[in-house]
């Protein structure tokens, strides 16, 4: 990964949030969690451009593939990443990837690699 690689973690749930962020940030990987579309909108608007969207499927106001599309229209360039409870792998957009819950901290790193291969 790129030094200053940044991912977006987007999960309305606290606990699966920060458990997502604490693996990633055991990476080194810089890392910023919003706890639903709002406030990672507003983290974009901040001027926080990440390499990566780690987001889950199903929130109360929005699905992870909407705010994907809503955020790809902004960062062509951005990587996308749908963590759900339900297998997803065929009803994700072309490039993108999806982790059925639980996950390890393996299987998600080798998501990552999916979408990075360098």
């Amino acid at each position: 990964m790129p030094e200053d690689f940044k991912i977006l973690v987007v999960d309305n749930e606290p606990l699966v949030r920060l458990g997502i962020v604490v693996m990633l940030r055991e990476q080194g990987w810089r890392t910023m969690s919003a706890e639903g579309m709002t406030s990672a909108v507003e983290i974009i608007d901040q001027g926080y451009q990440p390499d990566l969207l780690i987001t889950d499927q199903n929130m109360p106001d929005f699905t992870g593939i909407a705010l994907g599309e809503m955020l790809i229209e902004r960062m062509a360039d951005m990587k996308v990443l749908i963590v759900s409870g339900d297998d997803l792998e065929n009803d994700v957009p072309p490039g993108w990837r999806s982790l059925a819950k639980p996950f390890t901290s393996a299987e998600l790193f080798a998501k990552i690699s999916e979408l990075f291969p360098d």
